[in-house]
């Protein structure tokens, strides 16, 4: 099945990881921290995307994916690519399977090697965030009051 990203996705190393999402992290929570839980899900994105730029990063959002196979055509959009990092940002009431397939369907189809997925909760009030690296999961969850402050 061929695949056309639109962004020049490669590997990054482990340590490349830990200081991209540090960076994003505390970039999230910052965003969250303004924001709140209740706007949509590209306010978040624009926000952020826009705070990891004046940090220094290479941000890109909304990046097309084209996926053909004999007559079938699908684009997919990559919410955000920062440094070669995917990261995956849904604003839900609640985290269902369907979530966790279509990270997993990304991070699959794209090559990465690591996959990050920003969860703004309605409910929690807080943010959760799924680290998908060399096959693990690792589930995450800070509610609103923890997060770091601006």
């Amino acid at each position: 099945m061929p695949i056309t990203p639109s962004l020049h996705l490669e590997p990054v190393s482990d340590d490349e990881f830990a200081i991209i999402d540090k960076a994003v992290m505390l970039c999230a929570y910052a965003v969250h921290n303004k924001f709140g839980r209740l706007y949509d899900e590209r306010i978040y994105e624009n926000d952020l995307a826009a705070r990891l730029r004046v940090e220094g990063f290479d941000v890109h959002t909304q990046g097309p994916v084209l996926m053909t196979h004999g007559g079938f055509q699908k684009t997919y959009y990559l919410d955000l690519v920062v440094n070669h990092m995917l990261y995956e940002l849904k604003v839900v009431a609640t985290l269902t399977g369907d979530h966790d397939v279509t990270s997993l369907s990304r991070d699959q189809t794209t090559f990465r090697r690591h996959l990050d997925v920003l969860l703004t909760h309605t409910k929690l009030k807080g943010i959760q965030w799924i680290n998908l690296s060399h096959s693990q999961v690792e589930i995450t969850t800070v509610e609103m009051g923890v997060l770091a402050k601006e």
